[in-house]
């Protein structure tokens, strides 16, 4: 017999809710935090609600401010579709970041290989000077050839810089 829509949905939500009281459990002592969704960020209010199958290959910012809120910066995996350029893309997730979080967005960094990834960089006001050197160095990296960084547009000489 198959469960009631209710208890899924119940049981999606309880899920996400304990995976969550567990990463904050785990990363209590760092002081930045990555995390890796099979494909990536999504709004707080996105149209696709978290109790939904799909929605666990996805992280909400919701989620991800509690970690923000207790002064650690976050690095996020999200896999670049065909939606728009993947620069544009860049800049729509950095000013997800913007608005939804309490951490300034920094730059995405684009890896190629294999298939498009951005890695979203958003620091706590502790971590910004840091963390910006760290991707300012990628451009001398034995990486720089495989990386593209884009800056948000108060970091770095503005969007779509590449250091």
């Amino acid at each position: 017999m198959r469960k009631s829509t209710v208890t899924e949905r119940e049981d999606h939500l309880n899920r996400r809710q304990n995976w969550l009281a567990q990463a904050l459990v785990a990363t209590l002592e760092c002081d930045l935090i990555f995390v890796d969704p099979d494909n990536g960020i999504r709004r707080t209010e996105h149209a696709e609600p978290r109790h939904r199958t799909k929605s666990v290959k996805h992280a909400y910012l919701d989620e991800l401010e509690a970690f923000a809120i207790r002064g650690q910066s976050v690095v996020a995996y999200h896999h670049a579709d065909r939606s728009a350029s993947v620069a544009q893309q860049a800049m729509l997730r950095l000013s997800d970041l913007a608005e939804d979080m309490s951490v300034e967005p920094l730059a995405a960094v684009r890896a190629s290989r294999g298939t498009t990834r951005l890695f979203l960089v958003a620091a706590n006001a502790l971590h910004v000077d840091h963390l910006t050197s760290r991707l300012l160095a990628l451009k001398s990296s034995k990486w720089s050839s495989e990386l593209i960084v884009y800056w948000w547009p108060t970091r770095a000489g503005g969007p779509f810089a590449r250091p």
